[in-house]
């Protein structure tokens, strides 16, 4: 909170996910990241930054992960067919596991009861598994996303362009449309919802962070230009990820 460097995670490849428990003194994290001759997930003490667990991984680059609301589960992106591995934390032990699409998924989340993993992938779906089971519930065409957030209620929120007209959505978590916006929505690369789940903030491909409404309103509150994009050959990339404090203030 005082811009204090406290530690800096001892490896050579990218980090591309992380997960902290709710007692702050475990964290875990996956990416580009050697273990012996192969990759692995890692969970290391934030106290003693030891790393006390590892989870193989058949590919060389693990792209997401999530952690259940019990802290009981790890879900992690586990191969290059985009297999999604559940672990038991408390055994180490594999659970069940689904392939999500035919590349790789690029971000996960469970449901905050716990009855469900969400994934947004590379092949533009939305997909809704059984956390127990790991069988799809749904699936859903929403064009490029690279992230999603749920909320209290259970309302996953994700942007995309299909068609490509940019928008944001919100759907339950047995897939159904509750809410499609595209009047003044700007293609998003980044989003998360506010703490108690009424707010929207998206990092725009112009970058822009725009802050929407999600109660019973839907309707733009602010935005605020944060810098110029950086434009490749795929175009603008500008945000990578955005977060609220957790009091919502931020």
């Amino acid at each position: 909170i005082k811009g204090v460097l406290l530690h800096v995670l001892p490896e050579r490849g990218q980090v591309n996910s992380l997960a902290i428990s709710r007692d702050s003194k475990t964290l875990y994290y996956c990416g580009h990241l050697k273990d012996g001759d192969g990759f692995a997930v890692r969970a290391m003490d934030l106290a003693s930054k030891k790393i006390v667990q590892t989870f193989p991984a058949r590919l060389d680059n693990v792209t997401c992960l999530a952690l259940s609301p019990d802290e009981s589960t790890l879900a992690y992106h586990a191969d290059e067919h985009a297999l999604v591995q559940l672990i038991d934390l408390k055994t180490g032990k594999k659970g069940p596991s689904a392939q999500v699409c035919t590349f790789y998924p690029r971000a996960m989340k469970f449901s905050p009861d716990g009855s469900r993993l969400v994934v947004v992938n590379q092949s533009a779906q939305l997909v809704i598994l059984d956390a127990k089971t790991m069988k799809e519930v749904a699936k859903k065409g929403i064009g490029y996303c690279d992230w999603l957030d749920i909320t209290k209620d259970g309302l996953i929120a994700v942007s995309g362009n299909v068609g490509a007209a940019p928008d944001w959505r919100l759907y339950d978590l047995k897939g159904n449309l509750v809410h499609h916006q595209t009047q003044g929505v700007v293609l998003a690369h980044a989003g998360v919802l506010s703490p108690d789940g009424q707010r929207l903030a998206l990092g725009g491909a112009d970058g822009i962070v725009y802050l929407w409404s999600i109660g019973a309103k839907k309707e733009l509150l602010a935005q605020w230009p944060a810098f110029n994009p950086r434009v490749g050959k795929d175009g603008p990339f500008p945000f990578n990820s955005l977060a609220f404090s957790r009091d919502g203030k931020t």
